[in-house]
């Protein structure tokens, strides 16, 4: 990212704010972006942010007014779990990542799809689906909101194909875990390709 790239805030396919970088961002000095909240006064209109929803953000190239592909960086949640709040806020780091073709082809053609129940509690597990369409050693790992490791549910290799597991909500020495925001990554032959996010209630 150079100065004049911008960021947007989203809240499904409304932008509800933006900031154009003025420079390399500094870790002492992270770059704000303010999103605004959807007017209760306009109820047939939304023009913001609706809490709750979760906060996605989209990057664009000043170069030539295209948009960055998300592939190329990795998110590493900071501090609270990107869902819009009235007066929370949420932060983030984007770690760039060389991405070699090989990389590239992996990312766009192995997709982490999500889980279902999503938020879901102990007593009804979650199944995580994930598509792998370039066999490779396929690792999918747990973190705590803190990026503190839980537990690997997946470490072998997988040919071409859909999968599944379930997440029981147990750690790797299968204890309980504790409700909260739990984030699962998924890397092939040991290069990123993706990070969802999936709610523990109890």
């Amino acid at each position: 990212l150079v100065a004049g790239d911008e960021i947007g805030i989203f809240d499904g396919d409304l932008c509800v704010g933006a900031q154009t970088l003025e420079g390399e961002i500094e870790e002492e000095s992270p770059l704000s972006v303010i999103a605004s909240t959807d007017n209760p006064v306009t109820p047939e209109l939304i023009d913001g942010f609706i809490p709750g929803h979760q906060i996605t953000f989209k990057l664009w190239d000043i170069s030539d007014g295209n948009e960055i592909s998300l592939s190329e960086y990795e998110v590493e949640i900071v501090f609270g779990d990107l869902i819009f709040t009235s007066l929370g806020s949420a932060g983030f780091n984007l770690t760039g990542q060389l991405v070699s073709e090989e990389n590239s082809t992996i990312s766009s053609l192995s997709v982490l799809q999500g889980n279902y129940p999503n938020p879901f509690s102990v007593a009804t597990n979650t199944t995580i689906t994930y598509m792998i369409r370039k066999a490779g050693k396929v690792r999918i790992d747990i973190y705590n909101i803190k990026g503190q490791f839980v537990k690997s549910l997946v470490n072998d290799f997988k040919e071409t194909g859909s999968y599944r597991i379930i997440w029981n909500g147990g750690d790797k020495n299968n204890n309980p875990v504790t409700s909260g925001v739990y984030l699962y990554k998924m890397k092939i032959d040991g290069k990123y390709v993706s990070t969802r996010k999936m709610i523990l209630m109890k």
